[in-house]
């Protein structure tokens, strides 16, 4: 009778899924030999960056980027911005997930300090779009937010630029393929990328709950009140959610990189996906859903009769 005890149980798990292997010196092949594998993944990963340049298309060409009052006017400024920071960051990963690091070792480096460039503008823009939201539903006037675009623009550029420039300064090597995946070394990823994405992270979760709260105690006395609070909570809740699946889209893009498994690229595309879904959610509203049913469904014109 074969042993099915719970040690046996999850050893033979484990050993199956280390089996499962993207491409490392421990595993048989290379990479190319599980390129059926991982494409499904890929696919889900591309769907992804198709629904945020749709958001992009939408924002900017839709709702206008020019139009509405100002604080409206910064807060789609950020929102394109933000999508367009993690396109970017999905574009490089793939490029060097698809890339051989052993034989491309300049280039492999190079994408590795372009990826962990963006990655860190993911979060940073993150929390800009949670301070654009406090700016948009809490503060309604006396600031510059035409002033406040290129402040923001600045921030988002220039922040990500420390971390990557510090773990440059601090060792030239630290950039390279791991296991066949252009990434940071092991020895620097927490302390170059972890924590200043948490420390985003928590930024961002500071201002949720400060918005949060403020909205909460809002006088909602009449319906349509009742109905711009509920408006408010939805949105920047969809706001946090999509930043914790970006968070954890990164976390198993980490562990593609360093535990080889596949299941871990599975991860990390459907929460690239779920991430994607979420942030399709806050910005198609009805006035949107309505304008996209009359170009891809035109209303048949009406003939009179004589």
């Amino acid at each position: 009778m074969a042993d099915i005890t719970p040690n046996n149980v999850t050893r033979t798990t484990y050993n199956f899924f280390r089996n499962m292997c993207i491409g490392s010196d421990d595993c048989t092949g290379d990479i190319s030999d599980d390129t059926v594998t991982v494409i499904p993944a890929t696919v889900v990963v591309i769907v992804a960056m198709v629904i945020e340049l749709f958001i992009i298309l939408t924002i900017t060409f839709i709702r206008k980027l020019r139009e509405g009052r100002p604080q409206r006017q910064l807060a789609k400024f950020v929102q394109v911005l933000h999508c367009c920071s993690h396109i970017s960051s999905l574009l490089v990963y793939l490029l060097g997930f698809y890339i051989d690091g052993s034989n491309n070792y300049i280039l492999c480096a190079a994408i590795a300090v372009i990826l962990h460039y963006f990655v860190l503008m993911t979060f940073v823009w993150g929390v800009l779009e949670m301070v654009t939201s406090y700016l948009l539903y809490i503060i309604f006037h006396g600031l510059d937010f035409n002033g406040l675009r290129w402040k923001f623009l600045m921030i988002g550029s220039a922040l990500p630029v420390i971390p990557v420039t510090a773990l440059l300064s601090f060792q030239l090597n630290s950039y390279n393929t791991i296991r066949d995946i252009c990434w940071i070394r092991q020895n620097y990823i927490y302390y170059f990328l972890f924590i200043p994405a948490c420390i985003a992270f928590t930024l961002s979760f500071i201002g949720f709950a400060i918005i949060f709260v403020i909205t909460i105690r809002m006088s909602s006395m009449t319906a349509p009140a009742r109905a711009t609070k509920k408006r408010i909570l939805t949105r920047i809740t969809l706001l946090l959610v999509a930043l914790i699946f970006n968070g954890l889209s990164w976390s198993f893009g980490y562990l593609v990189s360093f535990e080889d498994s596949v299941l871990f690229y599975y991860l990390l595309s459907l929460s690239t996906l779920v991430y994607a879904l979420v942030t399709l959610r806050r910005y198609f509203d009805p006035t949107t859903r309505l304008f996209w049913q009359s170009i891809l469904k035109p209303t048949p014109p009406t003939t009179n009769r004589v």
